[in-house]
Protein backbone atom coordinates (compact mmCIF):
# COMPACT_ATOMS: atom_id res chain seq x y z
CA UNK A 1 0.00 0.00 0.00
CA UNK A 2 1.31 3.28 -1.11
CA UNK A 3 2.66 5.58 2.03
CA UNK A 4 1.79 9.35 2.29
CA UNK A 5 3.41 12.23 4.66
CA UNK A 6 1.29 15.00 6.91
CA UNK A 7 3.12 17.60 8.15
CA UNK A 8 1.25 18.95 11.07
CA UNK A 9 2.47 21.73 13.52
CA UNK A 10 1.29 24.81 16.03
CA UNK A 11 -0.17 26.09 12.32
CA UNK A 12 -0.77 22.61 10.61
CA UNK A 13 -0.08 22.10 6.98
CA UNK A 14 -3.01 20.58 5.48
CA UNK A 15 -2.95 18.25 2.41
CA UNK A 16 -6.22 18.43 0.68
CA UNK A 17 -6.45 14.64 0.77
CA UNK A 18 -6.51 14.83 4.61
CA UNK A 19 -10.10 14.10 6.06
CA UNK A 20 -11.09 15.22 9.33
CA UNK A 21 -12.95 12.96 10.98
CA UNK A 22 -16.60 14.14 11.75
CA UNK A 23 -16.32 14.56 15.60
CA UNK A 24 -18.55 17.06 17.81
CA UNK A 25 -15.93 16.92 20.54
CA UNK A 26 -12.47 16.61 19.72
CA UNK A 27 -10.84 16.56 15.92
CA UNK A 28 -8.76 13.52 15.01
CA UNK A 29 -7.25 12.70 11.48
CA UNK A 30 -9.23 10.26 9.04
CA UNK A 31 -8.55 9.02 5.49
CA UNK A 32 -10.74 7.38 3.40
CA UNK A 33 -13.47 7.01 6.37
CA UNK A 34 -11.11 5.70 9.21
CA UNK A 35 -9.57 7.44 12.19
CA UNK A 36 -5.54 7.66 11.17
CA UNK A 37 -3.68 5.96 14.33
CA UNK A 38 -0.66 3.38 15.24
CA UNK A 39 -1.62 -0.27 15.05
CA UNK A 40 -0.71 -0.81 18.78
CA UNK A 41 -1.03 1.25 21.67
CA UNK A 42 2.53 1.80 23.04
CA UNK A 43 5.19 3.71 21.38
CA UNK A 44 8.78 4.80 22.87
CA UNK A 45 9.50 8.72 22.35
CA UNK A 46 13.32 8.44 21.07
CA UNK A 47 15.33 11.96 21.38
CA UNK A 48 17.87 12.73 19.07
CA UNK A 49 21.25 14.41 20.25
CA UNK A 50 20.12 17.32 18.62
CA UNK A 51 17.49 17.87 22.04
CA UNK A 52 19.34 19.05 25.20
CA UNK A 53 19.75 16.89 27.91
CA UNK A 54 17.92 19.57 30.02
CA UNK A 55 14.85 18.62 28.19
CA UNK A 56 14.99 15.28 29.08
CA UNK A 57 12.85 15.49 32.56
CA UNK A 58 10.21 18.15 30.16
CA UNK A 59 9.76 15.45 27.57
CA UNK A 60 9.36 12.71 30.28
CA UNK A 61 6.51 14.65 31.87
CA UNK A 62 4.64 15.32 28.34
CA UNK A 63 4.48 11.89 27.42
CA UNK A 64 3.29 10.90 31.07
CA UNK A 65 0.16 13.26 30.57
CA UNK A 66 -1.23 11.43 27.69
CA UNK A 67 -1.06 8.14 29.51
CA UNK A 68 -3.05 6.85 31.99
CA UNK A 69 -6.75 8.54 30.13
CA UNK A 70 -9.68 6.92 31.37
CA UNK A 71 -11.17 4.56 28.83
CA UNK A 72 -7.49 5.08 26.21
CA UNK A 73 -4.84 1.72 26.08
CA UNK A 74 -2.08 4.53 24.69
CA UNK A 75 1.06 4.51 26.29
CA UNK A 76 4.00 6.24 26.09
CA UNK A 77 6.87 4.50 26.99
CA UNK A 78 9.84 5.98 29.09
CA UNK A 79 11.85 8.20 26.59
CA UNK A 80 15.24 6.97 25.22
CA UNK A 81 18.48 8.68 23.49
CA UNK A 82 18.54 5.67 21.07
CA UNK A 83 17.81 6.44 17.75
CA UNK A 84 18.36 4.32 14.79
CA UNK A 85 16.95 4.57 10.93
CA UNK A 86 14.56 1.88 12.10
CA UNK A 87 12.81 4.15 14.84
CA UNK A 88 9.03 4.52 14.64
CA UNK A 89 9.20 7.55 16.73
CA UNK A 90 11.91 10.19 17.03
CA UNK A 91 12.24 13.65 18.35
CA UNK A 92 14.66 16.13 17.35
CA UNK A 93 15.87 19.65 17.61
CA UNK A 94 16.18 21.44 14.04
CA UNK A 95 16.86 24.94 12.39
CA UNK A 96 13.24 25.72 10.61
CA UNK A 97 14.24 28.51 8.47
CA UNK A 98 17.55 26.75 6.80
CA UNK A 99 14.51 24.01 5.80
CA UNK A 100 11.86 26.30 4.37
CA UNK A 101 9.60 25.72 7.26
CA UNK A 102 7.06 28.18 8.71
CA UNK A 103 8.51 30.02 11.87
CA UNK A 104 6.56 28.37 14.62
CA UNK A 105 7.64 26.44 17.68
CA UNK A 106 6.97 22.53 16.13
CA UNK A 107 6.22 20.17 13.40
CA UNK A 108 4.96 16.55 13.29
CA UNK A 109 5.98 14.46 10.34
CA UNK A 110 3.51 10.87 10.21
CA UNK A 111 4.12 8.48 7.64
CA UNK A 112 0.61 6.82 6.85
CA UNK A 113 -0.16 3.87 4.93
CA UNK A 114 -3.94 3.25 4.46
CA UNK A 115 -5.11 4.77 8.30
CA UNK A 116 -2.06 3.31 9.53
CA UNK A 117 0.65 5.76 11.26
CA UNK A 118 4.02 3.52 10.73
CA UNK A 119 6.50 6.54 10.98
CA UNK A 120 6.30 9.88 13.28
CA UNK A 121 8.77 12.42 13.61
CA UNK A 122 8.48 15.42 16.05
CA UNK A 123 10.68 18.46 15.14
CA UNK A 124 11.07 21.78 17.61
CA UNK A 125 12.63 25.13 15.65
CA UNK A 126 16.12 25.72 17.04
CA UNK A 127 15.41 29.79 16.01
CA UNK A 128 13.05 29.77 18.99
CA UNK A 129 14.57 30.69 22.35
CA UNK A 130 12.60 27.82 24.20
CA UNK A 131 11.74 28.17 28.43
CA UNK A 132 10.27 25.65 31.04
CA UNK A 133 8.37 28.88 32.58
CA UNK A 134 4.83 28.45 30.43
CA UNK A 135 6.21 31.83 28.02
CA UNK A 136 5.02 31.26 24.70
CA UNK A 137 5.33 34.31 22.26
CA UNK A 138 4.46 34.03 18.46
CA UNK A 139 7.08 34.09 16.19
CA UNK A 140 10.64 34.15 18.70
CA UNK A 141 9.83 32.14 22.50
CA UNK A 142 8.23 28.99 23.19
CA UNK A 143 7.74 26.70 25.99
CA UNK A 144 8.90 23.02 26.30
CA UNK A 145 6.42 21.23 27.37
CA UNK A 146 3.83 23.23 26.17
CA UNK A 147 5.04 22.50 22.43
CA UNK A 148 6.48 18.71 23.01
CA UNK A 149 2.71 17.58 24.51
CA UNK A 150 0.96 19.24 21.68
CA UNK A 151 3.04 17.62 19.39
CA UNK A 152 2.57 14.23 21.52
CA UNK A 153 -1.04 14.87 20.39
CA UNK A 154 -0.60 14.94 16.72
CA UNK A 155 1.73 11.87 17.08
CA UNK A 156 -1.29 10.09 18.40
CA UNK A 157 -3.49 11.14 15.08
CA UNK A 158 -5.10 14.35 16.68
CA UNK A 159 -5.65 17.41 14.59
CA UNK A 160 -6.02 21.00 15.69
CA UNK A 161 -9.78 21.40 16.71
CA UNK A 162 -10.18 23.90 14.20
CA UNK A 163 -9.63 22.14 11.08
CA UNK A 164 -13.21 20.52 12.44
CA UNK A 165 -15.29 23.47 12.48
CA UNK A 166 -16.16 26.04 15.13
CA UNK A 167 -14.30 24.88 18.16
CA UNK A 168 -16.59 23.95 21.98
CA UNK A 169 -14.84 25.84 25.22
CA UNK A 170 -13.13 22.29 25.75
CA UNK A 171 -11.51 22.49 22.74
CA UNK A 172 -10.84 25.84 22.61
CA UNK A 173 -8.89 24.78 26.40
CA UNK A 174 -7.28 22.01 24.72
CA UNK A 175 -3.68 21.08 24.68
CA UNK A 176 -4.62 20.66 20.91
CA UNK A 177 -5.43 24.11 20.22
CA UNK A 178 -2.27 25.94 19.60
CA UNK A 179 -3.58 29.59 20.98
CA UNK A 180 -0.28 30.66 22.52
CA UNK A 181 -0.75 30.04 25.79
CA UNK A 182 1.06 27.82 28.62
CA UNK A 183 -0.90 24.20 28.37
CA UNK A 184 0.93 21.73 30.67
CA UNK A 185 -2.25 19.26 31.14
CA UNK A 186 -4.39 17.55 28.49
CA UNK A 187 -7.81 18.13 29.16
CA UNK A 188 -11.44 16.41 28.73
CA UNK A 189 -11.52 17.06 24.85
CA UNK A 190 -7.78 15.97 24.14
CA UNK A 191 -8.31 12.87 26.22
CA UNK A 192 -11.45 12.23 24.63
CA UNK A 193 -10.30 12.27 21.37
CA UNK A 194 -7.30 9.64 22.77
CA UNK A 195 -10.02 7.40 23.95
CA UNK A 196 -11.94 7.43 21.11
CA UNK A 197 -8.49 6.44 18.72
CA UNK A 198 -7.26 3.80 21.34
Amino acid sequence: MKSRTWILGLVLVVASALIPSPATAFCIQATGGNNVRWAGSTLIPRKASTVPTGWDSTVNNARIDWNGIAGSTWSYSTPSRTVTTSSAYVISNVDFSANGWQNVPGYTILTISGSQITKARQYQNTDYSWNFSGTMVSGSQADVHTVVMHEMGHILGLLHPLYCGTMTAAEQAAAMNPDWTKKWDTNSDDEAGAATLY
